[in-house]
C-alpha cells in the first residue's frame, strides 16, 4: 500500500520563503502527491512573505518578481502544462502584487 503523502506532508512553507527571500529557485515541496500533481507547500511560515514582499516593494522592486524569478527557474527544469498559486483572499499585500 502506497502512503499518503498528503498526511503532515510539507514544510509549512519555510522552503517557499527561503526561496523568495533569496531568489533562488523553487523547490518541490511534495512531489507527485498524485500522479501528474506536484505541491510547493505552504503554511505558518508564509506570515513572514508579508515583510519580504514589502521590503523589496520599498526598495523600489516589483511585488510580482519576487516569485516571478524562483517560479521561472523551476519551471525551465520541470515540464507543467499549469501552475496555480492559491492565495489567502483579502490580504492586501498579496493582492497588490498582481
Amino acid at each position: 500500500m502506497e502512503p499518503d503523502r498528503r498526511a503532515g506532508a510539507g514544510d509549512e512553507g519555510r522552503g517557499l520563503v527561503a526561496s523568495l527571500a533569496a531568489g533562488t529557485p523553487l523547490t518541490i515541496s511534495v512531489p507527485q502527491i498524485r500522479p501528474g500533481l506536484d505541491v510547493i507547500s505552504g503554511g505558518e511560515a508564509l506570515d513572514d512573505l508579508a515583510g519580504i514582499l514589502l521590503s523589496r516593494h520599498t526598495r523600489g522592486g516589483a511585488i510580482a518578481d519576487v516569485l516571478a524569478q524562483p517560479l521561472a527557474e523551476l519551471l525551465e527544469e520541470a515540464n507543467y502544462d499549469l501552475v496555480i498559486i492559491d492565495c489567502p483572499p483579502g490580504d492586501p499585500t498579496y493582492n497588490s502584487s498582481r
